[in-house]
C-alpha cells in the first residue's frame, strides 16, 4: 500500500510541527515512512527492508541514523528506541495477519461491541503476547497491543480511530492510527487519508 500526503503529529515532541509524509508498505518487511514540513524539510525517516531497519529524526540528540539488521535486533541497543520489530508497523497500518494455525485465547466479548483475541508471536526478543480488539459486527481489527513475554509490559499499541472500506479490494484500512511505544516514550498519530 502507498499513501501520499499523510499527516503525522508527535504529541510528546513539542518543537516538532505537524508533518506531511509518505508511506509505502509491502509484506513482509518493506516499510518506509518519510515526513517533513515545507519550511524545515525532512524531519523523519523510518524504514525497513529485507536486511535491516533504520530510524532518523532530525531533532534527535545526538544526531544520527539508527539502524540494525533484523537478525541482530534481539541483542541490539536499538531496542531502547524501538522496543518491537518494525514489521509490526505493517500491522499498525492495517496489514494485520491472523494465522489460523496459531494458538489463540478467544474471541472473548468485551461488552462494547468488540471481541478480544489473544495470541503469542515469536520474535527476536522472545515470545510476545498480542492482544487485538476486533469489531464483532464488521470483523475489523480496531486495536492492537503487544506485550513482553510476561504479558505485563506494554511494548506497542495501535488504535485505528477511523476506518475506510475499499470495495474494489474488499478491505477496510484505518484512516487515522494512534501509535504508542510506551517503553520508548514515543507516540504518533498518523492520518492516512486515501490509501492506494
Amino acid at each position: 500500500l502507498t499513501v501520499t500526503g499523510a499527516t503525522i503529529t508527535v504529541p510528546d515532541m513539542l518543537g516538532l510541527p505537524l508533518l506531511s509524509g509518505n508511506i509505502a508498505a509491502e509484506r513482509p518487511n518493506h516499510f518506509r515512512l518519510t515526513a517533513g514540513t515545507a519550511v524545515t524539510g525532512q524531519e523523519l525517516d523510518l524504514g525497513s527492508n529485507d536486511e535491516l531497519f533504520w530510524l532518523w529524526v532530525r531533532r534527535n540528540e545526538p544526531p544520527g541514523v539508527y539502524f540494525c539488521r533484523h537478525d541482530q535486533f534481539a541483542n541490539s541497543n536499538i531496542r531502547q528506541m524501538m522496543p518491537i520489530e518494525p514489521s509490526w508497523l505493517l500491522a499498525a497500518m492495517g496489514m494485520v495477519d491472523i494465522n489460523p494455525a496459531e494458538v489463540f485465547d478467544g474471541p472473548l466479548p468485551r461488552g462494547d461491541g468488540t471481541v478480544e483475541l489473544r495470541s503469542w508471536m515469536p520474535s527476536a526478543s522472545g515470545t510476545l503476547q498480542r492482544v487485538m480488539a476486533i469489531d464483532a459486527r464488521r470483523g475489523i481489527v480496531i486495536e492492537q497491543h503487544v506485550y513482553d513475554q510476561s504479558g505485563k509490559t506494554l511494548l506497542a499499541s495501535a488504535v485505528a480511530e477511523s476506518q475506510h472500506y475499499y470495495p474494489e479490494q474488499q478491505v477496510s484500512l484505518p484512516q487515522v492510527v494512534a501509535i504508542r511505544l510506551p517503553t520508548a516514550n514515543m507516540a504518533l498519530k498518523i492520518t492516512l487519508g486515501t490509501v492506494q
